[in-house]
Protein backbone atom coordinates (compact mmCIF):
# COMPACT_ATOMS: atom_id res chain seq x y z
CA UNK A 1 0.00 0.00 0.00
CA UNK A 2 1.52 3.61 -0.81
CA UNK A 3 1.17 6.17 2.14
CA UNK A 4 1.78 9.92 1.34
CA UNK A 5 4.66 11.14 0.27
CA UNK A 6 4.74 7.76 -1.59
CA UNK A 7 5.90 6.08 1.17
CA UNK A 8 5.07 2.10 0.47
CA UNK A 9 4.41 -0.25 3.36
CA UNK A 10 3.41 -3.74 3.73
CA UNK A 11 -0.30 -4.93 4.59
CA UNK A 12 -2.70 -7.65 5.47
CA UNK A 13 -1.06 -8.17 8.84
CA UNK A 14 -3.63 -11.24 9.85
CA UNK A 15 -4.76 -12.25 6.82
CA UNK A 16 -4.84 -15.75 7.22
CA UNK A 17 -7.34 -15.08 9.90
CA UNK A 18 -9.14 -12.16 8.31
CA UNK A 19 -10.30 -14.96 4.96
CA UNK A 20 -13.68 -16.32 5.98
CA UNK A 21 -13.34 -19.99 6.01
CA UNK A 22 -17.26 -20.46 5.39
CA UNK A 23 -17.20 -18.72 2.37
CA UNK A 24 -13.24 -19.28 1.30
CA UNK A 25 -12.91 -22.01 -1.47
CA UNK A 26 -10.32 -24.42 -2.22
CA UNK A 27 -8.91 -21.71 -4.54
CA UNK A 28 -8.34 -18.84 -2.42
CA UNK A 29 -5.21 -17.62 -1.85
CA UNK A 30 -4.39 -14.31 -1.42
CA UNK A 31 -1.13 -12.45 -2.81
CA UNK A 32 2.12 -14.21 -4.84
CA UNK A 33 2.67 -18.13 -4.97
CA UNK A 34 6.80 -17.18 -4.00
CA UNK A 35 5.16 -15.25 -0.55
CA UNK A 36 2.97 -17.98 0.20
CA UNK A 37 3.94 -21.46 1.94
CA UNK A 38 2.77 -24.60 0.24
CA UNK A 39 -0.03 -25.66 3.11
CA UNK A 40 -1.84 -21.97 2.02
CA UNK A 41 -1.48 -22.77 -1.42
CA UNK A 42 -2.66 -26.32 -1.69
CA UNK A 43 -4.93 -26.15 1.46
CA UNK A 44 -6.02 -22.60 1.71
CA UNK A 45 -4.29 -23.06 5.54
CA UNK A 46 -5.93 -19.88 8.03
CA UNK A 47 -2.85 -20.79 10.29
CA UNK A 48 -0.74 -17.24 11.86
CA UNK A 49 2.16 -18.88 10.37
CA UNK A 50 1.06 -18.07 7.01
CA UNK A 51 1.92 -14.98 7.53
CA UNK A 52 5.14 -15.20 8.99
CA UNK A 53 6.32 -17.14 6.11
CA UNK A 54 5.04 -14.37 4.10
CA UNK A 55 6.88 -11.46 5.93
CA UNK A 56 9.94 -13.28 5.81
CA UNK A 57 9.73 -14.13 2.33
CA UNK A 58 8.59 -10.22 1.64
CA UNK A 59 12.19 -9.53 3.80
CA UNK A 60 13.87 -12.11 1.58
CA UNK A 61 13.15 -10.25 -1.71
CA UNK A 62 13.36 -6.95 -0.16
CA UNK A 63 17.19 -7.73 0.84
CA UNK A 64 17.80 -10.05 -2.05
CA UNK A 65 15.96 -7.93 -5.06
CA UNK A 66 14.61 -11.48 -5.98
CA UNK A 67 11.62 -13.81 -5.30
CA UNK A 68 12.43 -17.01 -3.62
CA UNK A 69 12.25 -20.15 -4.87
CA UNK A 70 8.33 -20.75 -4.40
CA UNK A 71 7.62 -22.91 -1.69
CA UNK A 72 5.97 -25.45 -4.23
CA UNK A 73 9.12 -25.76 -5.60
CA UNK A 74 10.83 -26.43 -2.71
CA UNK A 75 8.82 -29.37 -1.97
CA UNK A 76 9.47 -30.58 -4.86
CA UNK A 77 13.32 -30.11 -5.02
CA UNK A 78 13.54 -31.06 -1.21
CA UNK A 79 14.16 -27.73 0.03
CA UNK A 80 16.86 -25.66 -1.92
CA UNK A 81 15.83 -22.34 -0.52
CA UNK A 82 19.10 -20.63 -1.19
CA UNK A 83 19.66 -18.38 1.83
CA UNK A 84 19.66 -15.13 1.06
CA UNK A 85 23.17 -14.28 2.51
CA UNK A 86 24.67 -15.98 -0.70
CA UNK A 87 22.47 -13.38 -2.94
CA UNK A 88 23.21 -10.33 -0.38
CA UNK A 89 26.57 -11.17 1.39
CA UNK A 90 26.10 -7.47 3.14
CA UNK A 91 23.06 -8.72 5.44
CA UNK A 92 23.97 -9.91 9.27
CA UNK A 93 24.10 -13.72 9.67
CA UNK A 94 21.04 -12.47 12.44
CA UNK A 95 18.81 -11.44 9.38
CA UNK A 96 19.73 -14.52 7.22
CA UNK A 97 18.37 -16.50 10.03
CA UNK A 98 15.46 -15.00 11.26
CA UNK A 99 14.64 -15.01 6.94
CA UNK A 100 15.37 -19.05 6.61
CA UNK A 101 14.08 -19.62 10.07
CA UNK A 102 10.48 -17.68 8.79
CA UNK A 103 10.38 -19.66 5.46
CA UNK A 104 10.61 -22.89 7.12
CA UNK A 105 8.63 -25.40 5.00
CA UNK A 106 6.79 -27.07 7.74
CA UNK A 107 4.58 -24.57 9.68
CA UNK A 108 5.15 -26.06 13.16
CA UNK A 109 8.92 -25.10 12.69
CA UNK A 110 8.11 -21.58 11.73
CA UNK A 111 7.83 -18.85 15.19
CA UNK A 112 4.42 -18.93 15.83
CA UNK A 113 3.76 -15.49 15.29
CA UNK A 114 4.71 -12.52 13.96
CA UNK A 115 6.21 -11.00 17.47
CA UNK A 116 7.93 -14.44 17.69
CA UNK A 117 9.66 -13.75 14.31
CA UNK A 118 10.27 -10.28 15.04
CA UNK A 119 12.26 -11.34 17.83
CA UNK A 120 14.54 -13.05 16.01
CA UNK A 121 15.95 -9.67 14.29
CA UNK A 122 16.05 -8.19 17.20
CA UNK A 123 19.35 -6.51 17.99
CA UNK A 124 21.82 -5.82 21.36
CA UNK A 125 21.71 -2.30 21.69
CA UNK A 126 24.30 -0.68 23.80
CA UNK A 127 23.44 2.42 26.07
CA UNK A 128 26.83 4.14 23.95
CA UNK A 129 25.10 3.22 20.71
CA UNK A 130 27.02 5.42 18.35
CA UNK A 131 25.32 7.19 15.68
CA UNK A 132 23.93 6.10 12.35
CA UNK A 133 26.72 7.89 10.47
CA UNK A 134 29.12 6.99 12.80
CA UNK A 135 27.87 3.36 12.62
CA UNK A 136 28.04 4.09 8.59
CA UNK A 137 31.99 4.95 8.50
CA UNK A 138 33.03 2.39 11.42
CA UNK A 139 34.06 -1.05 10.66
CA UNK A 140 32.62 -4.13 12.69
CA UNK A 141 34.88 -4.54 15.18
CA UNK A 142 34.65 -0.31 16.56
CA UNK A 143 31.05 -0.65 16.70
CA UNK A 144 31.08 -3.50 19.46
CA UNK A 145 29.55 -2.84 22.61
CA UNK A 146 31.75 -2.71 25.55
CA UNK A 147 28.78 -2.88 27.88
CA UNK A 148 26.30 -5.46 28.78
CA UNK A 149 23.99 -5.44 26.40
CA UNK A 150 20.00 -6.20 26.03
CA UNK A 151 17.75 -7.65 23.42
CA UNK A 152 15.51 -4.55 21.62
CA UNK A 153 12.66 -6.24 20.84
CA UNK A 154 11.39 -4.95 17.18
CA UNK A 155 7.31 -4.55 17.15
CA UNK A 156 5.10 -4.95 13.88
CA UNK A 157 5.39 -0.89 13.53
CA UNK A 158 8.95 -0.77 13.53
CA UNK A 159 8.86 -3.12 10.92
CA UNK A 160 6.48 -1.84 8.80
CA UNK A 161 8.67 1.31 9.53
CA UNK A 162 11.28 -0.53 8.37
CA UNK A 163 9.63 -1.61 5.26
CA UNK A 164 9.24 1.85 3.69
CA UNK A 165 10.57 2.32 0.33
CA UNK A 166 11.02 6.14 0.77
CA UNK A 167 10.09 6.72 -3.72
CA UNK A 168 9.04 3.14 -4.44
CA UNK A 169 12.54 2.12 -4.11
CA UNK A 170 13.26 -1.66 -2.83
CA UNK A 171 17.12 -0.92 -2.31
CA UNK A 172 16.40 1.99 0.58
CA UNK A 173 14.27 -1.08 2.54
CA UNK A 174 15.96 -2.73 5.87
CA UNK A 175 19.11 -0.09 6.11
CA UNK A 176 19.00 0.58 9.24
CA UNK A 177 22.37 -1.09 11.59
CA UNK A 178 19.40 -3.91 12.75
CA UNK A 179 20.25 -5.58 9.11
CA UNK A 180 23.05 -4.77 7.17
CA UNK A 181 26.75 -4.93 8.44
CA UNK A 182 28.58 -1.58 6.83
CA UNK A 183 30.24 -2.27 3.67
CA UNK A 184 32.34 0.02 1.30
CA UNK A 185 32.45 -2.39 -1.18
CA UNK A 186 28.68 -2.95 -3.18
CA UNK A 187 27.53 -6.32 -2.42
CA UNK A 188 28.18 -9.48 -4.71
CA UNK A 189 25.04 -10.99 -6.40
CA UNK A 190 25.01 -14.81 -6.60
CA UNK A 191 23.26 -15.80 -9.14
CA UNK A 192 22.44 -19.68 -9.24
CA UNK A 193 22.72 -21.18 -12.77
CA UNK A 194 19.02 -23.45 -12.09
CA UNK A 195 16.26 -22.09 -10.03
CA UNK A 196 13.78 -24.79 -9.57
CA UNK A 197 10.75 -22.26 -9.32
CA UNK A 198 7.76 -20.78 -11.54
CA UNK A 199 9.30 -18.44 -13.71
CA UNK A 200 7.81 -16.06 -16.61
CA UNK A 201 8.06 -17.69 -20.11
CA UNK A 202 9.31 -14.37 -21.38
CA UNK A 203 12.61 -15.00 -19.60
CA UNK A 204 15.58 -16.64 -20.29
CA UNK A 205 16.77 -19.30 -17.42
CA UNK A 206 20.83 -20.03 -17.85
CA UNK A 207 20.94 -23.71 -16.98
CA UNK A 208 24.23 -25.28 -16.17
CA UNK A 209 27.09 -25.37 -18.66
CA UNK A 210 28.95 -28.40 -17.36
CA UNK A 211 28.51 -31.55 -18.74
CA UNK A 212 27.26 -34.28 -16.54
CA UNK A 213 30.06 -37.01 -16.08
CA UNK A 214 28.82 -40.01 -15.27
CA UNK A 215 27.76 -42.20 -18.66
CA UNK A 216 24.59 -43.86 -18.96
CA UNK A 217 25.06 -48.03 -18.64
CA UNK A 218 25.55 -49.34 -22.49
CA UNK A 219 23.41 -51.15 -24.11
CA UNK A 220 22.61 -52.35 -27.23
CA UNK A 221 21.86 -50.01 -30.11
CA UNK A 222 18.02 -49.72 -30.97
CA UNK A 223 17.48 -51.26 -34.50
CA UNK A 224 14.87 -49.92 -36.28
CA UNK A 225 12.73 -52.16 -39.19
CA UNK A 226 10.77 -49.55 -41.59
CA UNK A 227 7.22 -50.24 -42.13
CA UNK A 228 5.29 -52.62 -45.10
CA UNK A 229 2.66 -51.06 -46.13
CA UNK A 230 -0.08 -51.30 -43.79
CA UNK A 231 2.33 -51.67 -40.82
CA UNK A 232 4.22 -50.02 -38.03
CA UNK A 233 7.62 -49.57 -37.36
CA UNK A 234 9.42 -51.79 -35.43
CA UNK A 235 12.27 -51.67 -33.04
CA UNK A 236 14.37 -53.91 -31.51
CA UNK A 237 16.17 -52.75 -27.98
CA UNK A 238 17.95 -54.13 -25.04
CA UNK A 239 16.93 -53.71 -21.11
CA UNK A 240 18.45 -54.01 -18.25
CA UNK A 241 17.51 -55.12 -14.18
CA UNK A 242 19.41 -54.38 -11.25
CA UNK A 243 19.19 -55.67 -7.83
CA UNK A 244 18.84 -53.25 -4.55
CA UNK A 245 22.71 -52.51 -5.08
CA UNK A 246 22.00 -51.06 -8.14
CA UNK A 247 24.07 -54.20 -10.26
CA UNK A 248 22.71 -55.45 -13.16
CA UNK A 249 21.52 -58.72 -12.85
CA UNK A 250 19.64 -59.28 -16.13
CA UNK A 251 19.81 -58.01 -20.20
CA UNK A 252 17.12 -58.46 -22.34
CA UNK A 253 18.71 -58.17 -25.69
CA UNK A 254 15.72 -58.51 -27.87
CA UNK A 255 13.07 -57.14 -26.90
CA UNK A 256 10.74 -56.08 -29.47
CA UNK A 257 8.12 -52.82 -29.56
CA UNK A 258 6.22 -51.31 -32.51
CA UNK A 259 5.67 -47.13 -33.03
CA UNK A 260 4.53 -44.79 -35.69
CA UNK A 261 6.16 -41.78 -36.79
CA UNK A 262 4.26 -38.62 -36.82
CA UNK A 263 5.55 -35.92 -39.08
CA UNK A 264 5.57 -32.42 -37.45
CA UNK A 265 6.92 -30.54 -40.51
CA UNK A 266 10.30 -29.36 -40.98
CA UNK A 267 12.15 -32.31 -40.47
CA UNK A 268 10.66 -33.10 -36.98
CA UNK A 269 9.03 -36.57 -35.94
CA UNK A 270 7.13 -37.25 -33.09
CA UNK A 271 7.44 -41.59 -32.15
CA UNK A 272 4.16 -42.94 -30.77
CA UNK A 273 5.04 -46.58 -29.43
CA UNK A 274 2.59 -49.30 -29.25
CA UNK A 275 1.10 -50.14 -25.31
CA UNK A 276 -0.50 -53.36 -25.28
CA UNK A 277 -3.65 -53.70 -23.10
CA UNK A 278 -3.47 -55.45 -19.92
CA UNK A 279 -4.16 -55.44 -16.19
CA UNK A 280 -1.97 -54.18 -13.28
CA UNK A 281 -1.28 -53.24 -9.57
CA UNK A 282 -2.00 -49.83 -9.23
CA UNK A 283 -0.05 -48.11 -6.28
CA UNK A 284 2.12 -49.11 -3.86
CA UNK A 285 1.50 -52.29 -0.83
CA UNK A 286 0.79 -50.90 2.77
CA UNK A 287 4.68 -52.25 3.79
CA UNK A 288 6.46 -50.36 1.31
CA UNK A 289 4.38 -47.32 2.15
CA UNK A 290 5.16 -47.65 5.67
CA UNK A 291 9.27 -48.27 5.20
CA UNK A 292 8.98 -45.37 3.64
CA UNK A 293 7.16 -43.00 5.68
CA UNK A 294 9.80 -44.38 8.26
CA UNK A 295 12.36 -43.31 6.27
CA UNK A 296 11.83 -39.74 5.22
CA UNK A 297 9.40 -38.94 8.01
CA UNK A 298 7.23 -38.18 5.36
CA UNK A 299 3.54 -38.97 5.24
CA UNK A 300 2.58 -38.29 1.73
CA UNK A 301 3.70 -41.47 0.42
CA UNK A 302 0.07 -42.55 1.68
CA UNK A 303 -1.07 -41.15 -1.62
CA UNK A 304 -0.15 -44.33 -3.41
CA UNK A 305 -2.99 -46.28 -1.74
CA UNK A 306 -4.68 -48.59 -1.50
CA UNK A 307 -3.06 -50.58 -4.17
CA UNK A 308 -5.93 -51.53 -6.46
CA UNK A 309 -6.19 -53.53 -9.93
CA UNK A 310 -6.57 -52.02 -12.59
CA UNK A 311 -7.64 -52.94 -16.43
CA UNK A 312 -5.62 -50.61 -19.15
CA UNK A 313 -6.70 -50.55 -22.78
CA UNK A 314 -4.45 -50.67 -25.87
CA UNK A 315 -3.05 -47.33 -26.50
CA UNK A 316 0.07 -45.04 -28.16
CA UNK A 317 2.46 -43.11 -25.51
CA UNK A 318 5.42 -41.07 -26.55
CA UNK A 319 8.92 -43.09 -26.85
CA UNK A 320 9.80 -39.76 -24.90
CA UNK A 321 8.94 -36.88 -23.15
CA UNK A 322 7.97 -34.26 -25.41
CA UNK A 323 11.23 -32.61 -26.86
CA UNK A 324 12.05 -28.71 -27.05
CA UNK A 325 12.33 -29.42 -30.81
CA UNK A 326 8.45 -31.26 -31.09
CA UNK A 327 6.80 -28.38 -28.85
CA UNK A 328 8.24 -25.85 -30.96
CA UNK A 329 7.15 -27.20 -34.19
CA UNK A 330 3.48 -27.39 -32.96
CA UNK A 331 3.58 -24.31 -30.40
CA UNK A 332 4.82 -22.04 -33.72
CA UNK A 333 1.85 -22.72 -35.69
CA UNK A 334 -0.70 -20.19 -34.64
CA UNK A 335 -3.61 -21.66 -37.32
CA UNK A 336 -4.00 -24.66 -34.95
CA UNK A 337 -4.32 -22.54 -32.13
CA UNK A 338 -7.47 -23.50 -30.04
CA UNK A 339 -7.58 -21.66 -26.60
CA UNK A 340 -4.34 -20.15 -25.90
CA UNK A 341 -0.69 -18.89 -27.07
CA UNK A 342 1.85 -20.97 -26.65
CA UNK A 343 5.70 -20.03 -26.59
CA UNK A 344 7.79 -21.89 -29.11
CA UNK A 345 11.48 -21.30 -28.05
CA UNK A 346 12.67 -22.64 -24.95
CA UNK A 347 16.51 -23.01 -26.32
CA UNK A 348 19.19 -22.24 -24.12
CA UNK A 349 21.65 -24.91 -24.79
CA UNK A 350 23.19 -26.24 -27.66
CA UNK A 351 21.85 -29.32 -27.50
CA UNK A 352 17.88 -28.07 -26.63
CA UNK A 353 16.62 -29.97 -29.38
CA UNK A 354 17.20 -33.20 -27.97
CA UNK A 355 16.11 -32.16 -24.51
CA UNK A 356 12.90 -31.81 -22.76
CA UNK A 357 10.69 -29.29 -22.93
CA UNK A 358 9.78 -27.81 -19.78
CA UNK A 359 7.94 -24.76 -18.13
CA UNK A 360 4.74 -26.34 -19.86
CA UNK A 361 1.93 -25.63 -17.64
CA UNK A 362 -0.84 -28.08 -17.54
CA UNK A 363 -3.19 -25.75 -19.60
CA UNK A 364 -0.06 -25.48 -22.04
CA UNK A 365 0.04 -29.08 -21.98
CA UNK A 366 -3.19 -29.54 -23.05
CA UNK A 367 -3.61 -27.06 -25.35
CA UNK A 368 -0.42 -28.49 -27.03
CA UNK A 369 -2.58 -31.54 -27.61
CA UNK A 370 -5.49 -30.50 -29.19
CA UNK A 371 -3.25 -28.58 -31.53
CA UNK A 372 -1.59 -31.90 -32.27
CA UNK A 373 -4.81 -33.68 -32.84
CA UNK A 374 -5.83 -30.31 -35.30
CA UNK A 375 -3.30 -30.80 -37.14
CA UNK A 376 -3.18 -34.78 -37.32
CA UNK A 377 -6.76 -36.22 -37.18
CA UNK A 378 -6.13 -38.10 -34.52
CA UNK A 379 -6.97 -38.03 -30.54
CA UNK A 380 -3.73 -36.76 -28.75
CA UNK A 381 -4.37 -35.76 -25.07
CA UNK A 382 -2.10 -36.50 -21.80
CA UNK A 383 -2.45 -39.85 -20.50
CA UNK A 384 -4.66 -41.06 -17.57
CA UNK A 385 -2.30 -41.39 -14.28
CA UNK A 386 -3.45 -44.83 -14.33
CA UNK A 387 -2.02 -45.15 -18.24
CA UNK A 388 1.23 -43.59 -16.94
CA UNK A 389 2.38 -46.06 -14.29
CA UNK A 390 1.05 -48.95 -16.47
CA UNK A 391 3.52 -48.12 -19.40
CA UNK A 392 6.14 -46.76 -16.92
CA UNK A 393 5.99 -50.35 -15.21
CA UNK A 394 5.75 -52.17 -18.39
CA UNK A 395 4.59 -55.23 -16.96
CA UNK A 396 7.17 -55.09 -13.90
CA UNK A 397 6.32 -54.94 -9.96
CA UNK A 398 9.01 -53.22 -8.47
CA UNK A 399 9.52 -49.58 -7.35
CA UNK A 400 11.52 -49.18 -10.85
CA UNK A 401 11.00 -50.37 -14.27
CA UNK A 402 14.63 -51.06 -14.06
CA UNK A 403 14.19 -52.92 -10.49
CA UNK A 404 14.70 -52.70 -6.95
CA UNK A 405 16.21 -49.21 -7.50
CA UNK A 406 18.25 -46.89 -9.88
CA UNK A 407 21.72 -45.82 -10.41
CA UNK A 408 22.50 -42.56 -12.44
CA UNK A 409 23.54 -44.62 -14.88
CA UNK A 410 19.99 -45.52 -15.50
CA UNK A 411 18.46 -42.47 -15.19
CA UNK A 412 18.52 -38.39 -14.32
CA UNK A 413 17.76 -37.86 -11.34
CA UNK A 414 19.23 -36.46 -7.70
CA UNK A 415 21.64 -39.55 -7.46
CA UNK A 416 23.13 -37.78 -4.10
CA UNK A 417 20.80 -39.26 -2.13
CA UNK A 418 19.88 -43.21 -2.65
CA UNK A 419 17.08 -45.59 -2.48
CA UNK A 420 18.02 -49.15 -1.51
CA UNK A 421 21.96 -50.13 -1.56
CA UNK A 422 22.97 -48.62 -4.36
CA UNK A 423 26.26 -46.20 -4.09
CA UNK A 424 25.35 -42.63 -4.10
CA UNK A 425 25.75 -40.92 -7.84
CA UNK A 426 25.79 -37.75 -10.02
CA UNK A 427 23.65 -35.10 -9.45
CA UNK A 428 23.32 -33.63 -12.99
CA UNK A 429 21.14 -30.16 -11.88
CA UNK A 430 19.93 -30.24 -15.06
CA UNK A 431 17.73 -31.80 -18.17
CA UNK A 432 19.69 -34.03 -20.26
CA UNK A 433 19.25 -35.30 -23.72
CA UNK A 434 16.07 -38.01 -23.95
CA UNK A 435 16.72 -41.65 -24.94
CA UNK A 436 20.16 -41.97 -23.54
CA UNK A 437 19.74 -43.96 -20.59
CA UNK A 438 18.03 -47.85 -21.54
CA UNK A 439 14.49 -48.03 -22.10
CA UNK A 440 11.72 -49.78 -20.54
CA UNK A 441 10.27 -53.24 -21.59
CA UNK A 442 7.61 -51.10 -23.89
CA UNK A 443 10.15 -49.23 -25.62
CA UNK A 444 9.42 -46.18 -23.37
CA UNK A 445 12.28 -43.68 -22.09
CA UNK A 446 13.07 -41.12 -19.55
CA UNK A 447 10.12 -42.41 -17.80
CA UNK A 448 11.96 -42.04 -14.11
CA UNK A 449 13.36 -38.75 -13.40
CA UNK A 450 15.01 -35.93 -16.53
CA UNK A 451 11.31 -34.02 -15.75
CA UNK A 452 7.75 -34.64 -14.20
CA UNK A 453 4.94 -35.41 -16.79
CA UNK A 454 1.34 -34.15 -16.23
CA UNK A 455 -1.46 -36.39 -16.42
CA UNK A 456 -5.12 -35.53 -17.07
CA UNK A 457 -6.53 -36.88 -14.21
CA UNK A 458 -7.87 -34.67 -11.10
CA UNK A 459 -6.12 -34.41 -7.46
CA UNK A 460 -7.35 -36.79 -5.23
CA UNK A 461 -5.97 -37.86 -1.71
CA UNK A 462 -5.84 -41.69 -2.70
CA UNK A 463 -7.28 -43.76 -4.68
CA UNK A 464 -10.24 -44.80 -3.14
CA UNK A 465 -13.13 -44.66 -5.57
CA UNK A 466 -10.51 -45.00 -8.09
CA UNK A 467 -11.61 -46.09 -11.81
CA UNK A 468 -10.23 -49.17 -12.50
CA UNK A 469 -10.56 -49.14 -16.14
CA UNK A 470 -7.72 -47.29 -16.63
CA UNK A 471 -9.56 -43.76 -17.52
CA UNK A 472 -8.74 -40.45 -16.19
CA UNK A 473 -10.24 -39.71 -12.77
CA UNK A 474 -11.71 -36.12 -13.56
CA UNK A 475 -14.57 -34.11 -12.39
CA UNK A 476 -16.00 -32.49 -15.34
CA UNK A 477 -17.92 -29.71 -13.68
CA UNK A 478 -14.89 -28.45 -11.77
CA UNK A 479 -12.10 -26.88 -13.06
CA UNK A 480 -10.93 -26.17 -9.68
CA UNK A 481 -9.12 -29.01 -8.94
CA UNK A 482 -5.36 -29.38 -8.98
CA UNK A 483 -3.49 -32.26 -11.64
CA UNK A 484 -1.04 -34.65 -11.10
CA UNK A 485 2.51 -34.85 -11.75
CA UNK A 486 4.42 -38.23 -12.41
CA UNK A 487 7.80 -39.64 -12.54
CA UNK A 488 10.17 -37.36 -11.09
CA UNK A 489 12.40 -34.94 -12.63
CA UNK A 490 16.51 -34.42 -12.57
CA UNK A 491 15.69 -32.34 -9.11
CA UNK A 492 14.90 -35.24 -7.73
CA UNK A 493 15.40 -38.21 -5.23
CA UNK A 494 15.04 -41.33 -6.35
CA UNK A 495 11.80 -41.86 -4.25
CA UNK A 496 10.22 -39.45 -5.67
CA UNK A 497 10.77 -41.15 -9.27
CA UNK A 498 9.41 -44.43 -8.73
CA UNK A 499 6.58 -46.06 -11.03
CA UNK A 500 3.58 -45.50 -8.16
CA UNK A 501 4.83 -42.34 -7.39
CA UNK A 502 2.38 -39.10 -7.64
CA UNK A 503 2.83 -35.26 -6.92
CA UNK A 504 0.43 -33.49 -5.95
CA UNK A 505 -2.34 -31.29 -4.50
CA UNK A 506 -0.69 -28.52 -4.72
CA UNK A 507 -0.18 -28.24 -8.56
CA UNK A 508 -1.74 -25.59 -9.79
CA UNK A 509 -2.84 -26.16 -13.32
CA UNK A 510 -0.88 -23.11 -14.70
CA UNK A 511 1.96 -23.23 -12.60
CA UNK A 512 5.21 -23.44 -14.46
CA UNK A 513 8.52 -25.21 -13.13
CA UNK A 514 11.86 -25.85 -14.67
CA UNK A 515 11.23 -29.78 -14.08
CA UNK A 516 7.96 -30.36 -15.88
CA UNK A 517 7.09 -31.34 -18.55
CA UNK A 518 4.79 -33.74 -20.54
CA UNK A 519 4.19 -36.62 -22.65
CA UNK A 520 1.55 -37.41 -24.84
CA UNK A 521 -0.70 -40.71 -25.62
CA UNK A 522 -2.98 -40.99 -28.99
CA UNK A 523 -5.90 -43.07 -28.54
CA UNK A 524 -7.24 -43.37 -32.00
CA UNK A 525 -6.03 -46.79 -34.28
CA UNK A 526 -3.09 -46.29 -36.00
CA UNK A 527 -1.35 -48.80 -38.69
CA UNK A 528 0.63 -46.58 -40.63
Amino acid sequence: MMRTQQEAVLIDFGIAKGINPKTSTQTDMAGNKSFAPYEQVGKGSRQKTVDVYSLAASLYYAVTGECATASLGRKLSNDKLIPPKQLNPSISDRTNKAILKGMALEPEKRPQSIQKWLNLLSVPVSANQVSHDAFKKSSRHQQQATTITTPTPITRKKFLKWAGLGGGSLVTVLVAREIFKPSPIPPTIYKPETIPIPVDKSKTIPIPVDKPKTIPISVAKPKETPPTEGELWTVEFETVTVDARGEVVKREPNKQAQFFKEDLGNGVSLDMVSIPGGKFLMGTEDKEIERLVQKTNWDGFNREKPQHEVTVQPFFMGKYPVTQAQWRAIASREDLKVKRELNPNFKNSQDSDSRPVERVSWYDAVEFCQRLSKQTGREYRLPSEAQWEYACRALTKTPFHFGETITDKLANYNASSTYASEPEGEYRGQTTPVGIFPPNAFGLYDTHGNVWEWCADAWHDNYKGAPNDGTAWVEEDNDNRYRILRGGSWLNIPDDCRCAFRINNYIWRDDIFLNVGIRVVCVAARTT
